[in-house]
């Protein structure tokens, strides 16, 4: 029989004295010795039967519940540990970002300074070109402008 069956059966078993009793009926009997003589005959063999298998089942049910826990219990220690070192990784990373960043902050200031100087040392030599060249104007103007005084100066003088 199953669990259910025998449930039912004890329960409906253990209700007739009381459903005799409403009735106002005779029933087995009218003195509550009697009502005890017959609950106590039906919940004997009932609790003899069940008894034993609701332990085991509540015993069963610790167990697993036991095993739920300890298993969560380990889970948990493990998720910690895992947490712990993503942290630490975290951590690492930040630090790792920071000495990246300080060294491209680094290496354009650098970069920059650099440029900066190149651009320095381009303008001078682009001045000193433009000078030598505005000295050489000056010099070829001169120049022509001598021969133009000097060729005057003869055709003035024939």
């Amino acid at each position: 029989m199953s669990r259910r069956t025998l449930a039912l059966a004890a329960l409906v078993a253990a209700s007739l004295p009381a459903v005799a009793l409403a009735e106002g009926g005779g029933g087995p009997g009218e003195s509550f010795y009697v009502y005890l003589v017959d609950f106590l005959i039906l919940f004997v063999p009932v609790a003899w039967l069940v008894w034993p298998r609701a332990r085991q089942a509540l015993a069963d049910r610790h167990d697993a519940m036991k095993a739920e826990l300890d298993d969560a219990r380990a889970k948990f220690a493990e998720s910690e540990a895992r947490m712990k070192t993503a942290e630490e990784r975290l951590s690492v990373l930040n630090d790792e970002m920071n000495t990246v960043m300080e060294e491209f902050r680094r290496q354009g200031q650098a970069e920059r300074d650099a440029l900066a100087h190149e651009g320095v040392v381009l303008s001078e030599k682009i001045r000193a070109e433009a000078d030598f060249r505005m000295d050489q104007a000056v010099k070829m103007a001169r120049a022509d402008l001598a021969e133009a005084v000097v060729t005057k100066a003869f055709a003035l003088v024939e």
